[in-house]
Parts: structure tokens; C-alpha cells; sequence
């Protein structure tokens, strides 16, 4: 879908989008006028009115050529990647064994990394990478070890990734978006095993993961979205390397 819009005219692959975070942000960019590809392994009950749906194992080094080719293909290079994909299970140290490990890492910055990479091969005339991290990623989360793990290791990605492409003419920017407590169908999922395991109401953890940001609540996934379209824009043109918390407050502490 173009038109009227500051993601007028682009084309976007946004991974994960089947749900949660991923899901707006195929919607926000939608309305801001981008061709938005939802990248999953699933479809989701919710799929893009527009169809442009496709099957993207992000650990598959050449699914993410074929993802990419065939969009090409069809509405020219991509403009946007937002690696969004990530694997989360409430775990700690103690109870991270070496599948987990592998399985968060697997998804979240492995699938970062290769979207980040493969992007240089299609980017021809330049673009935009934003990689969504978490504030896990800055402080400790020893409730979710691997997945904390991960996110650290996306961070650090693309610090490098972005110095690597601002050489390039013309360059591709590199951005991290890290988000604080989102109300998601996948955090609603983490704070029922965590109740689970400490003989607690879903509500009460819940309850608990708003109390311990600044602003009070927790963030709607739209929210987040509307940060990743404006970093995704040309209007963050001079952008790259930076790294943008969006998590009311709670890393201020």
C-alpha cells in the first residue's frame, strides 16, 4: 500500500509481525503509506488485508535471500528490514539449559544478524535496518536469562553494523529500539508461567511489571511502532548507530 505518509513509497520487511510488536508495526507502517511485508513462520489469525504475508524461518540464511528476491521481484529492493523476530521463555540461569540457549540466540540474534547482513546485498540504493532489542539488553533480567543473553548480543551487532554501512554510498542506517514492559499476547503468556512458578495470579505479576515503570503502565505495542516508523524514515536521515529506549523511564532509574 503507497500514498500519503512519511513511509510513502517504501518497502518493508518487518519480521515476527505475525503478532504482538511485529503486528503493529506492519500496522503503523501500513497507515504511513510503506508496501509492508509481514515476515513469520506463522500467519497468524490477524494477517495484512493486503495479503503481502511471507514465510520466513529468520534462522535460514538462504530463506532470507528467497524473502528478499522475491520482493524484489515483485515491488522492487527493500527499503526497510526491522528485525523483530526474538524467542522468549521465562528462564534463569539454573534453568537455561543449552537447547534454550541455542533457541534464543537462534531466533533473536542470529535472525538479526543475517537480516542485518542480507540486507547489504539488496539495499542497492541504501535503507534502513532497525533492530528491536529490549531494555533487557541494558540492565539484568535474571528471570530471562537467555533471552537477555540475546538482546545483549543484537546490541552490540549493531553498533558494528552501523559503522560497517555508514561507509557505504549510499549508506545503510542501523538502529536499535529498545523496548521496556509491552503489553503483548507473549507477555501476557511470560507473566502466566512466572505466576505459575511462584504460586502467584497472572493479574498480580502483571500488576507488578507496571508498577516498576516510572510512567506507571505498561507500553501498547502501537506505541513502540510509532518509534520504528519514525527511526525507519527519512526524516531520522542522520541516524545510525543510535540507540533509542522506549520504556517509560524505567532504564532512568
Amino acid at each position: 500500500m503507497c500514498g500519503a505518509g512519511r513511509l510513502a513509497g517504501k518497502v518493508a520487511l518487518i519480521t515476527g509481525g505475525a503478532g504482538g510488536i511485529g503486528q503493529a508495526i506492519v500496522q503503523v507502517f501500513r497507515r504511513e503509506g510503506a508496501t509492508v511485508f509481514s515476515a513469520d513462520i506463522t500467519e497468524g489469525s490477524d494477517a495484512p488485508a493486503d495479503g503481502l504475508f511471507i514465510h520466513l524461518d529468520v534462522t535460514r540464511e538462504e530463506a532470507w535471500r528467497t524473502a528478499l528476491r522475491q520482493i524484489a521481484d515483485a515491488h522492487g529492493p527493500v527499503d526497510i528490514i526491522v528485525n523483530n523476530a526474538a524467542w522468549r521463555r521465562p528462564l534463569t540461569l539454573d534453568q537455561t539449559d543449552l537447547a534454550a540457549w541455542r533457541a534464543a540466540q537462534g531466533v533473536t540474534a542470529e535472525g538479526a544478524f543475517l537480516g542485518t547482513k542480507i540486507a547489504g546485498e539488496f539495499m542497492v540504493s541504501g535503507g534502513s535496518v532497525v533492530n528491536v532489542a529490549s531494555i533487557a539488553a541494558f540492565v539484568g533480567e535474571p528471570r530471562s536469562f537467555p533471552y537477555s543473553a540475546a538482546k545483549g548480543a543484537m546490541r552490540a551487532m549493531s553498533r558494528s553494523a552501523a559503522l560497517h554501512y555508514a561507509a557505504r554510498k549510499p549508506p545503510i542506517r542501523v538502529n536499535l529500539v529498545a523496548p521496556g514492559a509491552t503489553l503483548t499476547d507473549a507477555v501476557r503468556d511470560q507473566a502466566r508461567r512466572l505466576a505459575e512458578g511462584n504460586s502467584q495470579e497472572e493479574a498480580d505479576v502483571l500488576r507488578q511489571l507496571a508498577a516498576d515503570v516510572p510512567l506507571g503502565r505498561m507500553a501498547d505495542p502501537t506505541e513502540i511502532a510509532e518509534v520504528i516508523a519514525f527511526i525507519s524514515s527519512d526524516g531520522a536521515s542522520f541516524m545510525t548507530g543510535a540507540e533509542i529506549l522506549v520504556d517509560g523511564g524505567a532504564t532512568a532509574r
